[in-house]
């Protein structure tokens, strides 16, 4: 290290110091009281109102609608996986089974996630 960096350093480090020095001191030399706001100080003029009918809304929850978001998350990660193979980041020679499911992970995470969120944007008609 050089003499200019070692000087850096020792200026930081006595600058750490005489922060933590301040921030110790202060308190135990009588400087201005800090304090946390306490929980029940907040409570004690609220009151939460009581709900004794919940909302039809909540009552009758409704499963959502069949989307294709399984079908774009398959199409997706098929794609993702063609495109990174394409892109030459896999060669043919390299292939083996461990390849081959590292190239459909990457894929689904290129791919099948995007495709997923696409795939969920179109209800499934009856």
């Amino acid at each position: 290290m050089t003499n200019r960096g070692l000087s850096a350093w020792i200026a930081a480090a006595r600058g750490g110091v005489l922060i933590g020095a301040v921030l110790i001191a202060a308190p135990v030399l009588g400087g201005p009281e800090l304090s946390a706001q306490r929980a029940d100080q907040l409570r004690r003029g609220m009151k939460a109102p009581v709900v004794t009918n919940p909302p039809r809304a909540l009552i009758a929850l409704r499963p959502p609608a069949p989307t294709y978001w399984k079908e774009g998350a398959i199409l997706g990660t098929l794609v993702g996986a063609l495109v990174i193979w394409k892109a030459g980041v896999v060669g043919i020679e390299d292939f083996t089974p461990r390849v081959g499911f590292g190239l459909l992970l990457a894929g689904g995470l290129v791919g099948g996630v995007p495709g997923a969120l696409i795939g969920g944007q179109f209800p499934k008609r009856k």
